[in-house]
């Protein structure tokens, strides 16, 4: 899988082996903050899901900063409260998918704060496909939102939570996880987004500044050493 930031792919492998393996078919993506890499997170699954050969709706509810955008723009106004499958990219266009837009225009999309709104729209998706994995955005969303990431969490049979390694504190986590039990979700497991953190290679150049000035020759031979290793220089 094509990945946008450094997600950890053993994570990934790992959820998604779960999630094939009980039967789950309904999977919300969220986060304690804003920025912690939900909507790419979702994109992987679903590109996961696709290369086992399952079919993949990509569902965008976060209203307050869609990320999934529809490939071909509406003409009328009644298409932005659609709830049909289409396809969605993003501002770049790096990826395909079968999705459904972030709702767009508030008033005629109130609806998504009834009762069984959601429930009803997700048990025909999944008539219709495999599986399906809805972008719930962060808990941290404003109330005005149309829907709460834990209505969201509550309605899916499974929660992946995406957590900015180095950034977002255990405390965080441990109310995240809190909030989507209390919502009635079921965590499948957390995938740890090590863009701001810094790798082995970093750290360790970081080290080589310690090395006293009289040493300034070893310090060199080392640090040249650091930055042609091939091991440290891997991508993972």
């Amino acid at each position: 899988v094509h990945l946008m930031l450094p997600i950890q792919n053993t994570e990934l492998e790992n959820i998604y082996l779960r999630s094939l393996g009980c039967g789950i078919r309904s999977i919300a993506v969220t986060s304690s903050g804003r920025g912690e890499g939900v909507s790419t997170l979702a994109v992987a699954l679903a590109e996961r899901h696709l290369l086992a050969r399952k079919s993949v709706l990509l569902v965008d509810l976060n209203d307050e900063a869609p990320s999934h955008l529809a490939l071909l723009e509406a003409d009328d106004s009644a298409a932005a409260a659609s709830t049909e499958p289409q396809i969605v990219t993003d501002e770049v266009g790096s990826y395909a998918l079968l999705g459904i837009p972030a709702p767009a225009n508030t008033r005629a999309n109130l609806a998504w704060r009834n009762p069984g709104f959601l429930e009803r729209f997700l048990a025909e998706w999944l008539a219709q496909t495999d599986v399906v994995i809805i972008d719930a955005g962060s808990f941290e969303r404003s109330p005005n939102t149309l829907i709460p990431a834990e209505r969201i969490v509550g309605a899916c049979e499974a929660t992946v939570l995406a957590v900015m390694a180095g950034v977002t504190t255990e405390t965080a986590v441990r109310q995240t996880c809190e909030k989507i039990r209390n919502a009635g979700g079921h965590l499948a497991g957390c995938v740890l987004n090590d863009r701001v953190n810094p790798s082995l290679k970093q750290e360790l150049l970081r080290e080589t500044g310690r090395i006293p000035a009289r040493l300034t020759s070893f310090r060199k031979k080392i640090t040249g050493w650091i930055h042609s290793n091939r091991l440290l220089s891997m991508e993972v």
